[in-house]
């Protein structure tokens, strides 16, 4: 579930930013507003729809896993 999670936050964030993610301080912004102020206080559900728009999929992880078997 956790790496599911990521690949889609990182999808989301690498969309939304326009950018590496590394090459750009707007990174700790995007993760501060979309994830983290919310703490403890919203399910795990509920912050990857603010944060990516869009319920858990395996998409952005089997575009990962594509990209890496290409």
């Amino acid at each position: 579930r956790a790496e599911v999670m990521a690949a889609q936050i990182y999808d989301a964030a690498h969309e939304q930013l326009g950018c590496d993610l590394t090459k750009t301080t707007d990174t700790a912004k995007f993760f501060q507003e979309k994830i983290f102020q919310y703490g403890s206080s919203k399910s795990e559900d509920e912050i990857m729809k603010i944060a990516t728009g869009k319920e858990l999929s395996a998409e952005a992880f089997c575009k990962q896993l594509e990209r890496i078997k290409a």
